[in-house]
């Protein structure tokens, strides 16, 4: 039997690898629409609380804790609701666009630098999901998302050929897009392994009994020891393993893929993590193989649904594909240097994860930085032991003790022992930054947008609130105990 040459076997074997399906970019677009419209929606609920100068954050303690990248933000140029409001719906309208597939790229790319702007205004409420969700949009700038499924490959069809072979897309940017994925997962289980109870198999059952990040289910499922240990064992595999969504492929991969894709599931209907769940399924969509969108194109196409795209042209209107017809010299310069960046976002990518893991030292000025845990992905490597209860107890002008914060008729030791932990996963972020962080101008403007929402909606005046927190201990030697701290004191 003749071997083929070692150089075209390799090219073969990575290409299978990092190819995508056309189709599968089109769901994964969709995907990534519809999570922003939601992320959205459910900020717009704190819309006044998070991004006004009315609120727990304004623009002067935004530009004191991110001096250099909170200017820089669209939701930054004023502190008014209007403003705000605006720029979420118009946002939205970028969300639909891109579930629709109309202008792809631009839209993605508007979708992108939105998406940015939001979340430099407000660092202190963004979790592991809002880091990841920036990241596949930006590798999907530079992919034919709107290749299928789209009104750009309907506008399209007209001049040339529906396509008849399923399509698949291999280049530097469908790479970086499956491994930034993979490189979560991986740090994500390599922090795990750093910490023994994982290896233990209880850390699932501690995270499932914390009312702060669980829900009703969660904590009925945490009271189930084995089924807990298995949870444990069973993702800790997954994580370590995760590189597997890549070397695997074909229908080997799908079924890797629907694991994990369960495993996200699981947290979406017992943990209260936000959005987390929800831009993970999206990240994993891009992993299916090509059976799955037959299948469903078959469906569909049984339904009475006819599917859009393109394989005859090597333009989308979006993305010019690797290879494809002669062009100018300019162009193909202009390609190849956007190979060589994608290249060097590579690069950069794989040394960002190993400053996460310890392996790459850090430059000296994201070590000093306040914000250097933005480069790590530890999910629950090591899960709290305790749940917080938050309550700002005020002074009136008028001497009699109040709970200001949350808004409740309970006392403040009822509060403290009772109340609800957060209200959502946005505040509960926001509270548990201002914690950690401690930083003056953070507190001080928390505590004087409670002052200055209890004096505008009561007859009293607050003269000083103190900001408290109680810890509940859930496992370990203390499991049971309790113990109140006061975080900070102000004058209002």
């Amino acid at each position: 039997m003749t071997r083929l040459p070692v150089s075209p076997r390799v090219r073969r074997a990575l290409a299978s690898r990092v190819a995508i399906d056309a189709r599968a970019l089109a769901a994964f677009r969709i995907a990534l629409g519809f999570v922003i419209l939601l992320d959205l929606l459910l900020r717009a609920r704190n819309l006044s609380t998070f991004y006004t100068d009315a609120g727990v954050f304004p623009r002067a303690a935004a530009f004191e804790v991110t001096p250099t990248i909170g200017p820089l933000s669209l939701h930054a140029l004023s502190g008014s609701l209007w403003l705000q409001a605006l720029l979420f719906v118009v946002a939205g309208a970028f969300a639909v666009a891109l579930i629709a597939g109309y202008r792809t790229k631009f839209v993605t790319l508007v979708s992108l630098v939105f998406l940015l702007s939001l979340h430099v205004r407000n660092l202190l409420v963004l979790n592991s999901g809002d880091l990841l969700l920036e990241r596949l949009l930006f590798w999907g700038l530079f992919l034919p998302l709107g290749r299928r499924w789209s009104v750009d490959a309907r506008r399209r069809s007209a001049a040339t050929v529906s396509d008849a072979t399923p399509e698949r897309i291999v280049s530097v940017a469908s790479a970086g897009l499956l491994l930034q994925v993979v490189f979560v997962y991986t740090v994500t289980g390599l922090f795990k392994l750093q910490h023994p109870g994982w290896l233990r198999g209880e850390e699932i059952r501690i995270v499932l009994h914390l009312e702060t990040y669980t829900t009703a289910f969660g904590r009925a499922v945490g009271t189930l020891p084995l089924v807990s240990e298995v949870a444990t064992w069973l993702w800790l595999g997954l994580l370590v393993a995760s590189a597997s969504l890549v070397l695997l492929t074909g229908r080997r991969r799908t079924a890797l893929t629907a694991v994990f894709a369960s495993i996200h599931v699981g947290m979406l209907v017992m943990m209260t993590v936000g959005m987390f769940p929800l831009i993970s399924l999206a990240a994993l969509v891009p992993f299916l193989h090509a059976d799955v969108w037959d299948r469903l194109e078959r469906a569909l196409a049984d339904a009475g649904i006819r599917t859009a795209g393109t394989a005859a042209s090597g333009r989308d209107g979006n993305v010019v594909s690797d290879g494809g017809a002669t062009t100018t010299r300019l162009r193909t310069l202009g390609r190849n240097a956007l190979r060589v960046g994608l290249v060097c976002c590579l690069v950069v990518m794989v040394l960002w994860n190993g400053m996460t893991l310890g392996y790459v030292p850090a430059p000296e000025p994201v070590a000093e930085s306040a914000a250097s845990t933005d480069y790590t992905w530890p999910m629950f490597a090591s899960p709290p032991t305790f749940d917080t209860r938050y309550a700002v107890i005020g002074e009136t002008t008028a001497g009699e003790e109040v709970v200001a914060f949350p808004q409740t008729d309970r006392s403040v030791e009822e509060t403290l022992e009772h109340g609800a932990a957060y209200e959502t996963a946005r505040w509960r972020k926001y509270l548990t930054n201002m914690r950690m962080m401690r930083v003056p101008v953070v507190i001080e403007s928390f505590s004087q947008h409670v002052c200055d929402h209890w004096d505008e909606t009561h007859d009293t005046e607050l003269e000083r609130v103190s900001l408290t927190l109680r810890k509940f201990d859930r496992a370990g030697e203390n499991a049971g105990g309790s113990r109140t701290e006061t975080l900070a004191t102000s004058q209002c």
